[in-house]
């Protein structure tokens, strides 16, 4: 089987600590903060520029009236979401790497974030570090789109 097998979340904290202390709760931390905040600063500055950009288009496309801003909304989240996801992918793959690297008694083989972006660079290409980036994409597309329709409701409803 691939990867670790839990039986529930308390087991995974348990064989976590038991086998990597408690250093082993915060692989990934490094490369997490490294694309987190530019991830979400990127979707929301975006999602600013696409709306003013293109939600009178889209609104014109869609009939307009609520279901046209719903789908402006929509539409330009979901592409915020992906402009975001494409550009802080490679932090997210490191991340990953790192987090799974040395589980179930296998040996580490990296030493930190920067050896593991450069021996995935020099084994695998710069191509590794997008893999699994379409998947990620289509889980993102409603995601985002479903979040910023949310936040607009919900800073119209609070704000005016």
């Amino acid at each position: 089987a691939y990867g670790a097998e839990y039986k529930g979340i308390l087991n995974c904290a348990v064989q976590t600590y038991k086998q990597e202390g408690l250093l082993g709760f915060y692989k990934g931390l490094t490369p997490t903060i490294w694309s987190g905040a530019p991830y979400v600063g990127l979707q929301m500055s975006c999602y600013d520029l696409f709306i003013r950009k293109f939600s009178k288009p889209i609104e014109d496309a869609t009939g307009g009236g609520a279901t046209g801003r719903t789908a402006a909304k929509l539409t330009c989240g979901a592409i915020s979401g992906i402009t975001a996801q494409t550009l802080t992918y490679p932090g997210d793959t490191i991340r990953r790497r790192m987090q799974t690297d040395g589980m179930c008694g296998r040996p580490k083989i990296y030493n930190g974030m920067m050896d593991c972006f450069w021996q995935t660079v020099s084994k695998e290409g710069y191509i590794a570090l997008f893999r699994g980036w379409g998947t990620n994409c289509i889980r993102a597309i409603p995601g985002a789109g479903i979040q910023f329709l949310a936040y607009d409701t919900f800073k119209t409803l609070l704000v005016g």
